[in-house]
Parts: structure tokens; C-alpha cells; sequence
């Protein structure tokens, strides 16, 4: 029982990841990242911090990015070791939490139920934000879907004792048009480094 509360926030529900898991770590990286990045822009205004807040977390937002136009936008924001060296793009279809009620044990994966605007990833391997609208990269993944029929790449991931999550792997030709890519200094990402 100890162990599963560990893994419980203060409102009870089960994290997504344990805080000590490799992919939380990389997780909160490409946040410090991003967020750096973001505020950076000579465009935005303000980041606002929507992690701690647990609507915002429901929602699959992790980021709001005030535009000095006025524009507001939520960023989910992703880490991804392969893009930018892989010719693939991961996209998540299906979470299944192993300590969540039965109820819950399945629920769709970050690619169909964030509510953000923008996915945001860092490619670690590239030292590159990789940028993308969220409804043109689905409209990517719907027409490769329909045009594959039954040959997509798919891909199961034991991500660590909470959870395990089940991926389409999307070739990057098929959905290049919905990213926008991005330098990072390493000054930037050596501060990150530094904060966590």
C-alpha cells in the first residue's frame, strides 16, 4: 500500500509517471527546456506554469504562452530521444495504468486527449524543439492511418511501473508540414541541466 501512495498526488489521483523514473526525469528536462525557450521569443509575452495545476493537468497542458498579440495557447510538452536522428515521429494512442480503478485502466494516450494547442518536443539528440500544431499533427496521423491500413508501426512501451503506453511510430515525411523546428543554444540547455 505504501508504494501506491507514493505514487498518488495530493488529490489522490495515481501519477502518470513515478517521480523517479527515467522518463519523468527526461520529462521534466525538455519542460525546463521549453519553457526557457518559450520565453525567450520576442513574440511572447508571458509562459504561464499550468503543471502543478490539476485542471490544466486533466487537460493534457502543461504550458500557457501569452502572445504579446494576445493570443493564448496551451504547449504540452513532450521528450523524444530519437526524433531528428530517427525518421519516425512517436505519437501516443493508448495509456494503460496499472494502479489506476479498472475504470480508468485504459484511457486514450497523449496524441488524442492533450487539449493543447502546440506539442511541443525536445530532441535531445539533435538539440532541437520541434514544434507542432496538435490538430494538423492528428489530421497527419489520420490520413497515414487510412492510407497505411493495417501496416502502421506500432510499438508497446513498459514506461515503468505505473503505466505502460502503446505508440504509433509516423514516418517523418507524412507529417513534416505540421512542424516547425528550432535551434537551442546549449547555454539554454546546460542551465536546464543545472536547475533540475
Amino acid at each position: 500500500m505504501e508504494s501506491q501512495n507514493k505514487n498518488k498526488t495530493e488529490q489522490g489521483r495515481t501519477r502518470s509517471y513515478s517521480d523517479d523514473s527515467a522518463y519523468m526525469q527526461a520529462g521534466l528536462m525538455a519542460e525546463r527546456i521549453a519553457m526557457a525557450w518559450l520565453r525567450s521569443r520576442p513574440e511572447v509575452h508571458a509562459v504561464c506554469d499550468m503543471r502543478l495545476n490539476e485542471q490544466f493537468q486533466k487537460r493534457g497542458v502543461d504550458f500557457e504562452v501569452v502572445f504579446k498579440n494576445g493570443d493564448v495557447e496551451g504547449v504540452d510538452v513532450k521528450h523524444d530521444t530519437h526524433l531528428g536522428k530517427s525518421d519516425r515521429v512517436l505519437f501516443e494512442v493508448l495509456r494503460v495504468n496499472h494502479l489506476s480503478p479498472s475504470m480508468r485502466a485504459g484511457v486514450l494516450g497523449w496524441g488524442f486527449r492533450s487539449d493543447a494547442n502546440y506539442f511541443v518536443f525536445w530532441a535531445p539528440a539533435v538539440t532541437k524543439l520541434y514544434i507542432c500544431n496538435v490538430d494538423k499533427m492528428r489530421e497527419c496521423v489520420q490520413k497515414f492511418a487510412k492510407e497505411q491500413q493495417g501496416k502502421v508501426t506500432v510499438r508497446w512501451i513498459a514506461t515503468d511501473e505505473l503505466k505502460s503506453t502503446l505508440v504509433m511510430l509516423i514516418p517523418w515525411d507524412k507529417c513534416k508540414e505540421a512542424f516547425k523546428i528550432f535551434d537551442v543554444p546549449e547555454s539554454m540547455v546546460e542551465a536546464a541541466r543545472n536547475d533540475g
